[in-house]
């Protein structure tokens, strides 16, 4: 029911100044006016008996206990309204124009409780076009303007409101469906207040309303409290791979506002109820079984009616990460720089999972140290010589691979390397060289004597491995030749 058929523009009443307040002695006046006790009582009884017999109870023809009554809020600008849309009974509504904002004329305050389309008569389109008599006679209205003509105001807006709580009414209306219950599909699909510091009500959603509806409530009328309860799973299928845990949330609830329990059957041990109270969601955990498909069914029941859904999962099988490529040899002179290897150009893992990884000398001098630094392997070089690094990759389940390489750090101002300085059996003599070349060895006794020789191919990675377990104990001078170069070092046998 609204208070009046069409709307009038907001400048008719806001004086000179459109858009402006009303004066403080124009609203003392409205605020003086009275407003009737009968139309007070008459909404009352309105609100109460509509759609019921002599008794009080809902006729069997209604769709409907109750009735809803919703006014216009006035098109003033001004935080109060002389004609009863204040009243707690009433549904109030404000305007708001194209722009989605406050119209200008709106009437204002807490008391407004919906905002619907009003226009705002800003431009020609911010307007709502509306069916009006063609002229008044003393009889009544003669006649409709069946092409309609754009207008505005609070009572432009209160039919978008009275629209929307019709289309809930012939939805969910029927037996035991009460005024009560559409206010509150009504009501609780409304978007945010707008109007800021002059609110003019929440803005109306017809959309959000039936979705809220549909979720608490039958179509067609009927007891909440004899319904079983809703139980929506969102998703029916899922797929899970060995090291992930997916939720997968459900929706339940009980139309009469009894408790529900929750029960879960079928499926494996991968699967469980999230650990709450009140659980909302399925917990789905990979790595708990066995690569395959199952289903479960989760079952709510309210005491009296137990409502069912089913999910199937499917538990994927785990893959071993996988060598890509190769780090190859890194040669590094003089140790002020820090070399790295990029993670992604060693390994991947064909389940997607981010791998854990550590790298460590597994061999040779103690020349590097080698750590991970987020996505790459960090080579710092802490002496001189050759050794070996290798890098790990594990997934979730324990699963590896590695990966290995060589790291040379050349003294320049020693080209050659010995190791170790004192030896009784073997020692390693390393070149500056990156590259393989031939070089020709000659061991010298303290004396002059030459011990040994021979030719070998070396390098910085490949060093010349010397057997010294049948030479007597001493100093021996070890000259080497390659690339037209000469070098000398001393080797000590103990």
């Amino acid at each position: 029911i609204s208070q009046n058929s069409w709307g009038y523009y907001a400048d008719d009443c806001l004086g000179e100044d459109e858009g402006s307040d009303v004066s403080a002695a124009e609203l003392a006046e409205y605020k003086s006016w009275d407003y009737d006790p009968a139309m007070a009582a008459a909404i009352q009884y309105f609100v109460t008996y509509a759609g019921c017999d002599a008794q009080g109870n809902q006729r069997e023809d209604s769709p409907m206990k109750g009735g809803l009554v919703v006014f216009a809020g006035g098109n003033e600008n001004i935080p109060y309204d002389y004609i009863g849309s204040n009243d707690p009974n009433v549904i109030s509504i404000g305007a708001f124009g194209y722009n989605g904002t406050k119209a200008d004329y709106s009437n204002y305050g807490d008391w407004v409780d919906i905002a619907a389309p009003g226009g705002d008569g800003q431009t020609d389109r911010d307007v709502i076009w509306s069916t009006l008599p063609k002229s008044i006679n003393s009889v009544g209205y003669a006649g409709w303007d069946e092409d309609g003509s754009p207008w505005v105001g609070t009572s432009m807006a209160t039919p978008h409101v009275s629209g929307v709580a019709a289309l809930i009414v012939s939805y969910f209306g029927g037996p035991g469906f009460t005024a009560e219950n559409a206010k509150d599909i009504l009501f609780s699909g409304l978007g945010s207040t707008i109007g800021g510091s002059k609110p003019i009500g929440k803005k109306l959603d017809a959309l959000a309303s039936f979705q809220y509806g549909v979720k608490h409530y039958p179509a067609g009328g009927g007891s909440s409290t004899s319904q079983p309860p809703v139980l929506e799973l969102d998703k029916s299928a899922v797929t899970v791979k060995a090291h992930e845990t997916v939720e997968v949330g459900f929706t339940a609830y009980d139309l009469g506002g009894r408790t529900l329990s929750f029960t879960l059957d079928g499926g494996s041990k991968a699967i469980d109820l999230e650990k709450k109270d009140v659980p909302s969601a399925l917990i789905i955990s990979g790595w708990k079984d066995t690569p395959g498909t199952y289903q479960a069914t989760l079952r709510a029941s309210n005491g009296e009616s137990t409502t069912e859904a089913s999910l199937t999962y499917t538990i994927l099988p785990n893959h071993a990460p996988e060598v890509i490529g190769e780090a190859g040899d890194i040669f590094m002179e003089g140790q002020q720089k820090v070399g790295s290897v990029p993670l992604d150009k060693l390994f991947r893992d064909e389940d997607g999972e981010t791998l854990s990884c550590w790298a460590e000398r597994t061999s040779g001098d103690a020349c590097v140290n080698a750590t991970i630094d987020g996505d790459r392997v960090l080579i710092t070089p802490i002496g001189y010589g050759c050794a070996t690094v290798t890098v790990t990759a594990t997934d979730f389940l324990g699963e590896d691979a590695e990966v290995s390489f060589r790291v040379a750090v050349v003294d320049p101002r020693q080209p050659v390397h010995v190791s170790p300085e004192v030896a009784s059996t073997e020692v390693t003599i390393g070149i500056e060289t990156e590259e393989m070349v031939s070089v020709k060895l000659s061991l010298y006794a303290s004396t002059g004597g030459l011990v040994l020789e021979k030719t070998a191919e070396a390098s910085a990675f490949d060093p010349i491995v010397l057997d010294v377990s049948a030479l007597a104990p001493g100093r021996y001078t070890a000259v080497l030749e390659y690339d037209g170069l000469s070098r000398r070092v001393r080797v000590i046998k103990y």
